[in-house]
């Protein structure tokens, strides 16, 4: 059971930046040259700076691990993604269009209320990201992919089986994801 544990949590971790990225960049209605400035710098911003930091923060033992279990160790991981979500966010009000920003900003809220729960409190980071993946999905594509929600469960065993979290850092790392992503896309659309 722990390795489909850890089979679950590392499917459901970064990959899910792919799929988001891959969501803003072709179904938020770019045109051509839009889709191939943004299919260059949101992998480079979302996906390569924080895994470059990951990467020298563990090297440099700022920190210890790639889950990055310990809450204090959390936030230069957490200040990098804000920071590379608002970098983003600003470039889409600049290059992209209104749907890219607003969801844009949904995932930069996200972020940011995590990154400052997150001093007072440890929240699942993969619940966040599942929680907002499955609800960026079904949004882009009017509910179509609604058995996608099914990750949220999935990664709730995984991360609780791996004693990663507690239930109530999970619920919160759902719940809260969800709330605030919701409440921005209904303030957006």
């Amino acid at each position: 059971m722990r390795h489909l544990a850890q089979a679950i949590s590392l499917i459901l971790g970064v990959p899910w930046f792919f799929l988001i990225d891959w969501l803003l960049i072709f179904k938020t209605g770019l045109n051509q040259s839009q889709i191939q400035y943004f299919s260059f710098v949101m992998p480079i911003l979302h996906i390569a700076c924080p895994m470059i930091y990951m990467v020298w923060a563990i090297k440099e033992r700022i920190i210890s691990d790639f889950d990055i279990t310990k809450r204090r160790e959390r936030f230069s991981i957490m200040l990098v993604m804000v920071t590379v979500w608002g970098l983003s966010t600003v470039l889409a009000s600049l290059y992209g269009n209104a749907t890219l920003l607003n969801l844009s900003r949904a995932i930069t809220m996200v972020f940011l209320t995590v990154f400052v729960i997150t001093f007072f409190w440890k929240i699942s980071l993969h619940m966040t990201v599942n929680t907002s993946g499955a609800i960026l999905l079904n949004t882009l594509f009017h509910g179509a992919y609604l058995p996608v929600l099914v990750v949220i469960p999935l990664i709730f065993w995984s991360r609780l089986y791996l004693k990663k979290h507690t239930p109530l850092q999970l619920l919160a790392g759902c719940g809260i994801s969800a709330g605030v992503m919701l409440a921005a896309l209904y303030v957006s659309y």
